[in-house]
């Protein structure tokens, strides 16, 4: 499982970084902080994440 954070220009915005999974993105941010803690939460490494939407999806992909 290849994990990466890119950031993103959106259209006459500001920047996001997107949690990417193999090539697919997984979640959109707005700080860097929040990207690096959802990568390691999927890389098994214990994070507190608060939003539990976005918990179960990054549990769906760690059994994976």
């Amino acid at each position: 499982m290849e994990i990466s954070i890119t950031k993103v220009k959106q259209y006459n915005g500001p920047l996001r970084h997107v949690v990417s999974v193999d090539g697919v993105p997984v979640a959109v941010t707005k700080r860097r902080r929040r990207a690096e803690k959802l990568s390691a939460y999927l890389q098994g490494f214990p994070s507190d994440i608060s939003d539990r939407s976005i918990e179960r999806v990054l549990n769906v992909l760690r059994e994976d």
